[in-house]
């Protein structure tokens, strides 16, 4: 039986359109391997960036940019017209020995200096 989990990550102020990893929360690790199928259900800001301050998250499966992007504008729990970001399957093949997968978030237009992004994912089970 799938149990959903939500799991926090917190992207550190680098530089205005600059990418970096993003952090679990609880793993402290910018890398989860997935030993099974799974799905990226939803996902939200955890608390909204600070004055104008945007973000650009990617999802990188293997090291690889998938092609899956999400923006906090869209994202904020605050406004009725969130856009929810799932189901993004990520399939793990029985030979392939699991996949890696990762996030890398850039602040892209700021209000006033370079702020942290925190965002919540809702996977479908566990990892």
């Amino acid at each position: 039986m799938a149990v959903p989990i939500m799991r926090s990550y917190t992207t550190a102020g680098a530089a205005l359109n600059i990418f970096a990893p993003s952090t679990d929360d609880i793993t402290q690790l910018t890398i989860q391997q997935l030993n099974q199928s799974n799905e990226i259900q939803d996902w939200v800001n955890n608390g909204d960036p600070p004055g104008a301050a945007t973000y650009q998250t990617n999802v990188l499966v293997n090291g690889i940019q998938s092609g899956v992007t999400n923006f906090s504008v869209a994202s904020s729990a605050a406004s009725a017209g969130r856009v929810v970001m799932g189901n993004i399957p990520i399939s793990v093949g029985g030979q392939s020995g699991g996949k890696q997968l990762s996030f890398s978030s850039a602040q892209t237009v700021t209000g006033g200096g370079i702020a942290q992004y925190s965002f919540a994912i809702k996977y479908a089970n566990l990892f």
